[in-house]
């Protein structure tokens, strides 16, 4: 980002980066938590609370790949 003299300021690591970098950790996590619930339930025989849980699961991971960026220039 650039001042408003047009000085180069340095990115500060609570910007747009650090939060892209969460958003991934968290698909990540959401989706082995996910996979893990899904085996299990299916091993114990709860084939219904199994497909729910692999449904939100997919869920997560199509919302978390998914990165849009927007750049407005003046």
């Amino acid at each position: 980002m650039t001042s408003i003299d047009r000085t180069p300021v340095p990115a500060s690591p609570q910007g747009p980066q650090l939060r892209a970098s969460l958003l991934k950790w968290l698909t990540a996590v959401t989706a082995l938590t996910a996979t893990v619930a899904t085996v299990v339930l299916f091993a114990v025989g709860n084939t219904e609370a199994a497909t729910a849980v692999a449904v939100i699961g997919a869920a997560a991971l199509g919302f978390g790949g998914i990165q849009v960026t927007i750049q407005i220039r003046r």
